[in-house]
């Protein structure tokens, strides 16, 4: 029986001097440190704890940068309000970029952003510099309010047959802007005496509620990638 225990012990001890005396020769990932049975804590403690920390900085760096990056993007899509601005900005554009394409062909007479600039200023003062500040300051705002308007019905409504509710923003701002706003206001009275002109003023308001409709389908899909 002693002889059994003292015979335990010694293969223990021989063990324990293996695994102590056989040292990782190379650095290693820590992965293929576990790996291996000759490993002991001292290679993994080599590895990790006394590594010069100039190696490691810019890798930390950089993931904390990507880290930061990505919680940035994650917060933006996820605000209903900035992401219908965003996309009420970027179909303003389409529809201011229409606009000038129609007027220089001779299709129109009067672009969106002079109309939208006649809410404040008289028709006089809308090709002045001054003007032109306050015209494309209100495009933009009433641009983008419609695209906030859209994207919390959207938020609620569902983003499937984005292109359908496009149109129907295109619809509800031809309505109120074109048809209620610009009516009781007396703005651009012109307008009304060209068919022509009105229907390109159709085309770029549905051109532009479809860009708002699919750029908040883009930020749709950005947000379920996040989640």
């Amino acid at each position: 029986m002693v002889f059994r225990l003292r015979h335990k012990s010694a293969r223990k001890k021989d063990k324990k001097d293996i695994v102590e005396n056989k040292s990782i020769p190379e650095r290693q990932d820590l992965e293929q440190i576990l790996d291996n049975e000759n490993a002991n804590i001292e290679s993994i403690r080599v590895r990790y704890d006394y590594e010069p920390a100039a190696e490691l900085a810019p890798a930390i760096n950089k993931t904390l940068q990507t880290d930061s990056t990505k919680s940035l993007v994650k917060k933006a899509t996820n605000d209903t309000f900035l992401t219908g601005a965003v996309a009420g900005i970027v179909g303003t554009l389409v529809l201011h970029i229409l606009s000038l394409i129609w007027m220089n062909l001779g299709f129109i007479n009067t672009t969106t952003m002079q109309v939208s600039g006649e809410i404040f200023l008289t028709p006089s003062q809308i090709n002045t510099m001054t003007g032109f500040v306050v015209s494309i300051f209100v495009h933009f705002v009433v641009g983008s309010a419609g695209g906030v308007l859209l994207a919390y019905f959207m938020k609620y409504a569902g983003y499937d047959f984005y292109w359908f509710k496009g149109l129907a923003l295109a619809g509800f701002m031809l309505m109120m802007g074109m048809g209620l706003v610009v009516d009781m206001m007396g703005i651009a009275p012109q307008m009304r005496h060209n068919a022509v002109g009105v229907l390109f003023h159709i085309i770029s308001y549905i051109a532009y509620g479809l860009a708002v409709a699919y750029i908040l389908y883009l930020f749709a899909g950005i947000r379920n990638k996040f989640s």
